[in-house]
């Protein structure tokens, strides 16, 4: 084992050491370079660096200027060119299909699903009786011609979320018979009150 690794041994060290170099004057110390010597020390760095003896930082070094990494017009289209003759245009997925997106062994419906898996939860914590499916709701948008019952735009100029007719918060189940299609807007603004919209008519209870 190195004697640095060895606590005791490390602090014996270095305690000789410093007890050799108490009351020395650093040789270095009140030595001040002229400017010719400092120049010459800069030549010499320069040479150093343009025979290869050392490598680092220096103003021109190929590794450190911009043009480095871009790429002319000419390997861009090369490139283009390539990706289209291969099928693989298009970015993400194109080459590996089959590991991406649905076809990959842990997809779970992206994030869209992770929304609906949280809403059901929501509503389940606040104790809503029954449950309804994705295919339920994506049939009733395709039903009213995805258009919001309260304002009658359609998608995709608005978003169309689920309104529970009778409010969770009083009791309301989470039954497709109590869900009806409102924009975020309309959504918002019917707060918790129990509004059934039907076209331009709303039925307040």
């Amino acid at each position: 084992m190195h004697w640095s690794k060895n606590k005791e041994i490390r602090e014996r060290v270095l305690a000789k050491l410093s007890a050799a170099k108490k009351g020395k004057p650093s040789p270095r110390k009140g030595v001040t370079l002229s400017d010719e010597t400092k120049r010459k020390i800069g030549v010499a760095q320069e040479e150093r660096y343009r025979s290869g003896e050392i490598f680092g930082f220096q103003k021109g070094h190929p590794r450190f200027t911009k043009e480095l990494h871009r790429f002319s017009r000419e390997s861009i289209a090369k490139a283009h060119a390539t990706q289209k003759a291969n099928g693989t245009e298009g970015g993400r997925g194109t080459k590996r299909p089959y590991q991406t997106g649905p076809g990959h062994h842990n997809w779970k419906g992206g994030y869209l699903n992770q929304l609906w898996i949280a809403k059901r939860r929501s509503a389940m914590k606040k104790g809503a009786v029954g449950r309804h499916t994705r295919e339920q709701w994506e049939r009733m948008k395709a039903d009213c011609n995805y258009t919001c019952f309260a304002c009658l735009r359609t998608e995709p100029e608005i978003t169309l979320t689920e309104d529970h007719i009778v409010p969770l918060s009083k009791g309301g189940s989470d039954y497709i018979e109590n869900i009806q299609p409102l924009c975020r807007s309309c959504n918002t603004r019917k707060y918790t009150k129990t509004v059934l919209f039907i076209g331009q008519h709303s039925f307040i209870n």
